[in-house]
């Protein structure tokens, strides 16, 4: 059973909720865009990381609260940092 957790408003610089995830044994950090019209694949670039799409619900995601979970899988877009 994969494990999904989302910690809201760790990265302020970015202004995006920072999400771990444990898949295929590698811990992956995703930055997930509050605005899907926003593109950070520049910051990911500057920061030389790996850029994945992957499909995420963000459903469960409440903004005022620290950490929400587990998560499904959705037709939502997201990119994923693996740092």
């Amino acid at each position: 059973m994969k494990r999904y957790f989302i910690i809201i408003g760790a990265l302020k610089w970015l202004g995006k909720a920072l999400a771990e995830v444990m898949l295929d044994k590698r811990h992956v950090l995703f930055l997930i865009s509050r605005s899907p019209h926003k593109d950070i694949s520049k910051k990911a670039i500057h920061k030389k990381c790996q850029i994945y799409r992957i499909l995420y619900d963000l459903s469960v995601i409440n903004a005022k609260k620290g950490i929400v979970g587990p998560l499904s899988m959705s037709n939502i877009e997201i990119t994923a940092f693996i740092l």
